[in-house]
């Protein structure tokens, strides 16, 4: 009702994803074929009436509801636990979403939720698309004069990661003519410089290019876009989908050895460097450059498989 003691509601909304999750699915299940109450219905009425803070509890039991216990693959498997509450739950993660306030916790959790709402329902979602996608676009346009900063970009690359997602539910057909966008703000954020953050107080790039947030979900968000729309529909995107993983994945490895001069001990030297001593030698082995690499390779794997 929004009128209990907040703590109440917070715990509520861990009791839901901590039983989602214990239960292997069986909960779901249950709740599927009546033989228990979903939480959905309850979840999707209380959004609108609270908060930034229990809005994203919320928001975060509904994520761990619907995808607990599986991913994407078994998306076909959870339909029938999500597709009653859509035309309830849809509007009010829309709504918690466009009310989060900048909240970035909040924004997350609605994000989170709209993602996972959206693979578990695939082409179920579709009458809901019309809904999202815009709020989405509209996000996205409204901070790119500020995606320098941290927390902004963090969530642009959230929204982005969402579309995708969204995305690649509904269907090509329907999603090619947000695609491009999608890809424009994808390519454009992954070449911005590295934002501001305890571990680059001055926002310098990193030397290979590529920073974290990059790799790890702006570029995956792109090829799923690919592999949702088809190359051949996406014009020279794919070029500039390419460029930034051929240049993580060719960059030299960053290793260097020297002269002992100090203990045998492993040394961390700096955030994902360290060093060991190998026959009177230190090698130090920047082993963030090696994951870029890694990642890298195993995303142009995906994006050749995408084409």
């Amino acid at each position: 009702s929004g009128q209990e003691d907040p703590r109440c509601a917070l715990e509520a909304c861990r009791l839901v994803g901590a039983l989602a999750s214990a239960s292997h699915e069986a909960y779901q299940r249950k709740a599927a074929s009546g033989e228990v109450e979903t939480p959905l219905a309850a979840l999707a009425a209380a959004l609108p009436r609270q908060g930034a803070r229990i809005s994203g509890a919320l928001c975060a039991a509904v994520s761990i509801y619907v995808a607990a216990g599986g991913d994407a693959a078994d998306a076909e498997d959870h339909l029938d636990w999500v597709e009653p509450h859509l035309p309830a739950l849809v509007p009010a993660l829309a709504q918690a979403l466009a009310a989060s306030g900048g909240d970035p916790c909040a924004q997350k959790a609605a994000l989170d939720a709209i993602g996972a709402v959206a693979t578990c329902s695939a082409a179920a979602f579709e009458p809901h698309y019309a809904t999202l996608m815009p709020l989405l676009a509209a996000a996205l346009a409204q901070t790119e004069g500020s995606k320098e900063q941290e927390v902004v970009a963090q969530m642009r690359a959230r929204a982005i990661e969402c579309a995708a997602l969204v995305g690649a539910a509904v269907g090509g057909e329907r999603f090619r003519g947000d695609a491009p966008a999608i890809l424009h703000a994808i390519v454009a954020d992954a070449a911005a410089p590295a934002v501001l953050s305890a571990a680059n107080p001055q926002g310098k790039p990193e030397d290979d290019g590529v920073d974290d947030l990059a790799l790890s979900t702006l570029l995956p968000a792109a090829v799923r876009v690919v592999a949702t729309c088809g190359a051949r529909h996406l014009g020279n995107a794919l070029e500039a989908v390419a460029a930034p993983l051929l240049a993580a994945a060719t960059a030299a490895p960053k290793v260097q050895h020297e002269a002992n001069a100090g203990d045998d001990e492993l040394h961390r030297e700096a955030a994902g460097t360290y060093s060991i001593v190998i026959a009177g030698q230190r090698i130090t082995v920047d082993l963030h450059a090696m994951w870029a690499k890694e990642k890298a390779c195993d995303l142009l794997g995906e994006l050749a498989e995408a084409c």
